[in-house]
């Protein structure tokens, strides 16, 4: 695809699966190897760490479902034990510092947010509009 990077694998497998031509009666295929496993996300572990990936710049309904995460993480963190930092990151400003996040679990939709243990093993990882409740559930 000239002029398209494809940052995250799953994307592109998405639009591979959107882009299928082949027709219904076609002979069958062997079936696909299965992709390797996610790793492991701890159940029960404390969060130490919260990396938050956005944008500086984008479309309106980007921007409102940013700021209405943001004030959502704002909203939780207000509510659970002080002092864990958050790191806010946007990707069209700091691309490598993003990918380091990409690489762990893909980002799909702006925003995602990163909830890490105090090992730095990733615990969770939310994307899209996020609610104060989908975030208490992680900090609990």
């Amino acid at each position: 695809m000239k002029g398209i990077t494809m940052k995250s694998p799953s994307l592109f497998a998405l639009l591979l699966v959107a882009a299928c031509t082949t027709p219904a009666n076609a002979p069958e295929r062997a079936a696909p190897r299965p992709l390797p496993a996610a790793p492991e996300k701890s159940a029960s572990a404390k969060i130490a760490k919260i990396a938050f990936i956005d944008q500086a710049e984008a479309c309106e309904c980007t921007t409102k479902r940013i700021a209405a995460s943001w004030s959502a993480l704002e909203a939780a963190l207000a509510k659970s034990p002080p002092g864990i930092p958050v790191e806010r990151i946007h990707l069209d400003r700091d691309e490598a510092k993003a990918d380091k996040y990409d690489e762990m679990e893909s980002l799909i939709v702006p925003p995602g947010i990163y909830f890490f243990d105090e090992n730095e093993a990733l615990v969770e990882m939310l994307q899209g509009e996020i609610t104060v409740e989908q975030i208490s559930e992680v900090l609990r």
